[in-house]
């Protein structure tokens, strides 16, 4: 997988995550732009880390959007599905194949659902420098 090919695919799954949530309950997203890219197991291979973040309407709370959300992805071959809930946060991951994954979760005193995702590994040609964004 190019760079760029792991880049569209998790930039693809962010969205087709917002895309399973009610849009009632959606007031806006900010999408995922410039990522960090981080290594992976594998040297010479890299892994685009980013984020985003849902706007949830008032009156609606984030978490509990939640366990709906991981249910739409129970039985998805694509990807095992944990609840890594803390006592501070509510989460689940989404772990997919390469070193692909996503977080997604609730954030302390804001209405919004956040998405932390990592690309699927991926070799970093030599003309590409690990450092800036992707």
């Amino acid at each position: 997988m190019t760079p760029q090919e792991a880049k569209d695919r998790a930039l693809q799954v962010e969205q087709e995550i917002v895309g399973r949530l009610p849009a009632s309950a959606v007031a806006s997203v900010d999408p995922s732009r410039a990522g960090a890219l981080m290594t992976c197991s594998m040297k010479g291979a890299y892994t685009r880390a980013a984020g985003v973040k849902i706007h949830i309407v008032e009156g609606q709370d984030p978490g509990a959007l939640l366990p709906d959300l991981a249910r739409s992805y129970q039985g998805d071959e694509r990807f095992q599905v944990s609840d890594i809930t803390t006592e501070v946060r509510t989460d689940f991951q989404l772990v997919g194949g390469y070193g692909e994954g996503y977080v997604i979760g609730t954030t302390s005193g804001e209405n919004v659902l956040r998405i932390d995702s990592f690309s699927p590994c991926f070799v970093l040609p030599e003309t590409m420098s690990p450092l800036g964004d992707f």
